[in-house]
């Protein structure tokens, strides 16, 4: 079993707002996780990393599938560790995780991004997250007045579209929201996407951060389709070493300026392969 994770500033940026890691935990489970800022909060590449690495230390530290920890205190440990200093605000960031074990594979996100799974079948699954520019994220969940306003502007609708192989498969809409009689303590309904598969029909799974539809013809500056971008990326040779990284630089380096493409937003890909 092997992970990696790789992130990239986009042409439109002057700092990079994505993050990710990926690695083992204590009993060689392997886990992957990123985090993709929001553009309109304060200094949200710094909230980026904190929940990353505070999402990898609850991952590295778990016993069992899924980890014990609640997301809602991993992003509050992030929070509490810029406080006073910094604003909440800061962050305002989606997370994505995934962890495998010897039997289970277990993938969640919080906001918006694209998970694919590829199937020992030699089928592949990619789960697409659109909130319409507005995720839902973490922090909300962790402040009801900050959620009842961004539920207030009419958003919190989450679309997410199934391909297999590379056909749209079926779509998915869920609208976040608290549940009514737990208001005091913060309940909440729809944050967390959810997939399980077992890891013997599980082949690899890869994460990424909504970049990867960012990408546009320099000349044209025509989109060019998520899918393509993504079946590049998960185009692996060898699943030795720094798999991910060594596929995103080249990809990145070499495929693109030949390709006459580029990133406008940033990207972050982050992968765990389930095999030996």
């Amino acid at each position: 079993m092997n992970a990696g994770s790789y992130y990239s500033i986009g042409k439109s940026h002057t700092v990079c707002q994505d993050y990710a890691r990926a690695g083992q935990a204590w009993n060689r489970d392997a886990f992957a996780a990123l985090s993709d800022g929001c553009s309109s909060s304060p200094d949200s590449d710094v909230g980026a990393r904190l929940l990353v690495l505070q999402a990898a230390d609850n991952l590295k530290a778990s016993h069992t599938l899924p980890v014990a920890k609640p997301w809602g205190e991993v992003a509050l440990g992030a929070v509490r560790l810029i406080e006073p200093v910094l604003p909440e605000e800061v962050c305002d960031a989606t997370l994505l995780i995934a962890q495998a074990g010897e039997t289970a594979l277990r993938v969640e996100a919080f906001g918006d991004g694209v998970i694919a799974v590829r199937l020992r079948s030699g089928a592949t699954l990619v789960y697409d997250i659109d909130f319409g520019n507005a995720p839902a994220y973490l922090t909300y969940f962790l402040d009801a007045s900050r959620l009842r306003g961004y539920l207030a502007a009419g958003c919190g609708k989450r679309v997410v579209r199934l391909y297999i192989d590379g056909q749209l498969d079926q779509t998915l809409e869920t609208q976040v929201g608290v549940e009514e009689s737990d208001q005091d303590s913060m309940g909440w309904r729809g944050f967390q996407f959810l997939l399980e598969f077992n890891s013997k029909d599980a082949e690899a799974v890869f994460l990424f951060s909504d970049g990867v539809h960012s990408f546009q013809h320099t000349e044209t500056f025509e989109p060019i389709p998520m899918l393509d971008v993504v079946n590049r990326l998960m185009d692996i040779k060898s699943y030795t070493g720094a798999f991910v990284e060594r596929r995103c630089k080249f990809f990145e380096h070499r495929e693109v300026p030949k390709l006459k493409w580029q990133h406008t937003d940033d990207f972050s890909m982050a992968g765990i392969h389930t095999g030996d």
